[in-house]
């Protein structure tokens, strides 16, 4: 199976500037060769970069938090792959102290629906 276009895209919001941190935490818990402000793993590619809209006096809105995260799936890779990868990488940022929010049609897949009941909770 492949993954369908709902599965191809999501947008991680992470509440922390300390770039080489999100690069080893990218590393370790995918197993990802980073590149630069790029990282690859399993069909899945990994954008870091500055959040234009980041703004320190609304960071409690995780819309506005410092760095995000385009992970992008190749079409090849299964859709249970992509969640469980994402998943993943959810569950060893929370581990360590980060705090990370994923924005993509699946969220409510994902470990604390993407993190968002982490900091709703209901």
């Amino acid at each position: 199976m492949t993954s369908t276009a709902k599965y191809r895209y999501c947008k991680l919001y992470v509440r922390d500037w300390d770039r080489p941190k999100i690069y080893a935490l990218i590393e370790l818990s995918l197993g990802a060769v980073v590149d630069g402000d790029q990282a690859i793993a399993g069909g899945l590619l990994l954008d870091v970069r500055e959040n234009d809209e980041a703004d320190v006096v609304r960071a409690d809105d995780f819309l506005y938090w410092p760095v995000i995260i385009d992970v992008t799936a190749d079409p090849s890779v299964d859709d249970s792959a992509v969640v469980a990868s994402i998943g993943g990488l959810l569950r060893s940022a929370w581990s360590s102290g980060i705090d990370v929010v994923a924005a993509c049609p699946f969220e409510d897949e994902l470990p604390s629906s993407g993190g968002i009941r982490r900091l709703r909770p209901p």
